[in-house]
């Protein structure tokens, strides 16, 4: 038959089809191969292919569609850990249960005001964007070592355990914080160390029963992170000072604490004030003096984490 030279290409859809349009096509003695001729009205022939499924492209996937929420919980989650080098920190709450600690004059149990504080603290950090863990949330005794494990269970970068000072001299008073060492700072340290540690009598196991093993990983772990938590007291301390002018430091000392034995991460026991001090037991119920000590407390963990490389 006759051909004029002109031909046009276009698709149809459903189902998907490509169309060879040739104008003034004569009578075709055969069909070509994989296509089917369609004879239109009009002067013109149109060849509709009939294309096999397997040769087409699969179709295209609606894009899946990310919640908006969780899209910006983790951009959240993402901005926390860029402006945090500390992420997780773990408070303990000194005492608790059947071992109320140091008592006042007045009555005063120290585990109760170790908690309060306790949960003071968490709540600042929660909203300053930290991860944070109490060792005790109510009225429990929990043994000194299973403190420091759960920390390292919860791989955290900072435990800090919260207590109140006692003295055989009620005129004792003020605030000190310690870090871990076998070596006491004094005898006054080293005597603080021991009535902390006294609570090991009411455990049904005891550090005594540790293998050599055991202890020479917690000795590295104690070196390791002693120059770090020397570095926090000295941050902690250092806000306390210039913030209290009722309440005298005593500054960073250091001793053989039970409870910061085996922790895995910087750790320093806090010694907000002197039960034993009718004054300072006074001070230690007053909710504005323990909503300024944990203030203190936390603007010093973040001086240290300003300090971190």
């Amino acid at each position: 038959g006759t051909y004029s030279g002109k031909i046009d290409t276009f698709t149809l859809s459903s189902p998907f089809r490509f169309v060879i349009d040739v104008e003034k096509i004569g009578e075709m003695s055969a069909k070509l191969s994989g296509l089917s001729s369609v004879l239109a009205p009009s002067s013109s022939s149109f060849l509709e292919t009939n294309i096999p499924p397997n040769i087409l492209p699969p179709p295209a996937k609606p894009e899946e569609e990310i919640p908006i929420v969780e899209s910006i919980e983790i951009k959240k989650s993402k901005l926390i850990k860029a402006i945090h080098k500390l992420n997780k920190i773990v408070v303990d709450a000194g005492h608790g249960g059947e071992d109320p600690g140091a008592i006042g004059p007045k009555g005063t149990k120290e585990k109760d005001i170790n908690l309060i504080i306790a949960q003071r603290l968490r709540e600042i950090l929660k909203k300053n964007g930290y991860e944070v863990f109490l060792t005790r949330a109510d009225d429990t005794f929990i043994p000194l070592a299973d403190r420091t494990r759960f920390a390292n269970k919860v791989m955290a970068d900072l435990f800090v355990s919260i207590h109140c000072n006692a003295s055989i001299s009620d005129d004792t008073r003020g605030f000190e914080i310690y870090f871990l060492s076998d070596k006491a700072t004094d005898r006054a340290a080293e005597a603080v160390a021991n009535m902390e540690n006294s609570v090991i009598a009411l455990e049904k196991s005891s550090f005594s029963g540790k293998r050599d093993i055991e202890k020479l990983l917690l000795s590295m772990a104690v070196t390791e992170f002693m120059n770090e938590s020397a570095t926090l007291c000295g941050t902690v301390n250092l806000q306390v000072c210039d913030n209290f002018l009722n309440l005298n430091s005593r500054g960073v000392k250091q001793a053989n604490f039970y409870v910061l034995r085996g922790a895995t991460m910087p750790a320093v026991l806090v010694e907000v004030g002197f039960l034993s001090n009718v004054k300072e037991e006074k001070l230690l119920n007053q909710k504005k003096f323990q909503k300024k000590i944990t203030e203190n407390i936390f603007n010093g963990i973040k001086e240290y984490e300003k300090r971190l490389k």
